[in-house]
């Protein structure tokens, strides 16, 4: 009977560690889209690549199905964990009211995909620049692989609205502005929060091309609005824009300081 039941669990554990092998072996390497990135053949890059964890965020590193430039994968399975690209340009976010978070010497831009769990972190004061894809956080165990790279800071892009044509603005300074709109904070005229896009307003603009005579609008708390591109612009006596990126129910609020504050045309 011992020595059944010896058997049996040899059988049992060759069959787990047979298992663990086959699913090993099976691992299939991760497919990666390739994006624009303009210094991902740099040697800056190919180093970095050499340098990197063996894991991240307790994922081991994987093989691509095609090699990319400048490209690195952590995966489980056939689809990636964490997707490190090196050599990408700044994205169109980030801008001169972004707020990056030093670490370990490294500034980081964290940008939130609103559409899943996702983020991305880009490192906006190395060359080349680095982005990195995951639901966790890696820097820390990206840390030392990318304090070798240089240290130049990556120029941010213009702020929402900055370069829209200036308009009257008799009534701009009696606006009283909600300090806080979801989850982002008043900031001068602009409400910011870490990883998320800003709310951005502007007093006194002129109207764009695109409004004439017909066109659609939107009436909030007898504010009248018009959209063009993501940005909003409300038709009182002076012209009141707003950069919203996401949820336009922000919309209510704004629309009251702008009513107290700001005459309907005449």
């Amino acid at each position: 009977m011992y020595i059944a039941l010896g058997l049996s669990l040899l059988l049992v554990v060759g069959a787990l560690v047979g298992a663990k092998l086959v699913f090993q072996n099976a691992r299939q390497p991760v497919n990666v889209v390739a994006i624009p990135a303009p210094d991902a053949e740099s040697s800056q890059c190919a180093e970095l690549l050499q340098r990197l964890p063996a894991k991240v965020l307790g994922v081991k590193r994987a093989e691509m199905a095609s090699e990319v430039a400048g490209t690195a994968v952590w995966a489980k399975g056939s689809e990636a964990d964490v997707t490190l690209r090196c050599g990408v340009d700044v994205p169109f976010q980030y801008t001169e009211l972004s707020e990056p978070e030093t670490i370990d010497g490294t500034d980081w831009f964290e940008i939130q995909d609103p559409m899943s769990p996702a983020r991305s972190w880009y490192a906006v004061n190395r060359f080349p620049v680095v982005a990195v894809t995951t639901e966790g956080d890696p820097r820390e165990d990206l840390a030392h692989a990318l304090t070798q790279l240089e240290h130049k800071d990556a120029p941010q892009n213009p702020a929402p609205l900055s370069e829209l044509a200036a308009g009257p603005d008799r009534f701009c300074d009696r606006l009283d502005l909600p300090e806080q709109l979801g989850d982002l904070q008043l900031k001068g005229s602009a409400w910011v929060a870490r990883g998320k896009e800003p709310i951005v307003l502007r007093c006194g603009v002129e109207l764009p091309e695109a409004y004439q005579p017909g066109v659609q609008l939107t009436q909030i708390n007898d504010v009248p609005w018009f959209e063009d591109a993501g940005i909003w612009y409300a038709l009182r006596e002076n012209i009141v824009a707003v950069y919203l990126p996401e949820d336009s129910s922000n919309l209510v609020p704004l629309s009251d300081a702008i009513r107290r504050a700001v005459p309907a045309e005449s």
